[in-house]
């Protein structure tokens, strides 16, 4: 099985940062070291949620 990369609390963060419009995605995701397809691809199954929403989908998921 893959092992995950980037936490929960890191990918909701990223997320958190994005939505402020303080820098680019694409700097964002730089200094992350993810791809803006990474970023795009959480926001679209993430999108609002805090911490513990996010554990809880990985959850069902199957991918915790």
């Amino acid at each position: 099985m893959k092992i995950r990369q980037f936490t929960e609390d890191q990918i909701v963060k990223l997320l958190q940062a994005g939505k402020k419009g303080e820098k680019s995605v694409e700097d964002l995701c730089r200094d992350f070291g993810c791809s803006t397809a990474s970023y795009y691809t959480w926001k679209k199954k993430y999108g609002d949620t805090n911490v513990d929403e996010a554990r809880r989908l990985l959850g069902q998921n199957g991918l915790a």
